[in-house]
């Protein structure tokens, strides 16, 4: 059964039947997954890649829901226009969900792409699918994918999965000014969870 979860607050989720928000008591919450997916968009356009990534670690929720910029915590940062094989997407994805359903900074928040996976009490979570634009991802194609400069460098021992010294291109304006007076969006959730027990 795939599950959509909606935080009602500290500690409460209720359950929808559709699709599911990587979330629980511990794990993100709905706001922060919005304002992750919100910059992750921003990204992705300003970039024109395939997909884009911001991780949890990057996010510092604000309650100012009109300006993303008070969200993330390294605004200086630059954004990175990188080549990934979709092996190498896959390996993220396994590595952002390892811990869930607790919290941690290796979450990625998603734009161009949805992921569904499988969660047991016995074992790790475990990716089953993944799309691109709606096309399944082929391990052996590459995809464009931007990217706050100190992810792409393998921040949050992404070290594992890619370690760029340097973009195919750094997109310009900044960071801070792609998110500067920028609105949270309300978007479709990008992790799908399929439960098994």
């Amino acid at each position: 059964m795939v599950t959509k979860f909606i935080s009602l607050g500290t500690g409460i989720l209720i359950a929808v039947s559709a699709m599911a928000q990587v979330a629980s008591a511990n794990g993100p919450s709905a706001q922060e997954t919005q304002v992750g997916q919100s910059i992750a968009d921003i990204f992705r356009s300003a970039s024109g890649a395939d997909i884009a990534f911001v991780a949890s670690g990057f996010l510092s929720v604000s309650k100012d829901t009109k300006d993303l910029a008070s969200s993330f915590q390294f605004p200086t940062d630059e954004l990175w226009l990188v080549t990934l094989t979709g092996k190498q997407l896959n390996e993220a994805f396994e590595k952002s969900i390892s811990f869930y359903p607790e919290s941690s900074p290796d979450m990625l928040f998603l734009s161009g792409t949805e992921v569904t996976f499988q969660t047991a009490r016995a074992s790790r979570p475990k990716i089953l699918s993944a799309n691109v634009a709606g096309t399944n991802l082929d391990p052996a194609k590459t995809y464009t994918v931007s990217m706050p400069a100190s992810l792409a460098r393998g921040g949050l021992c992404y070290y594992s999965v890619w370690n760029f010294t340097k973009p195919e291109k750094v997109i310009s304006p900044s960071i801070e000014k792609l998110l500067k007076g920028k609105s949270v969006q309300t978007s479709t959730l990008r992790w799908l969870s399929h439960q098994s027990l």
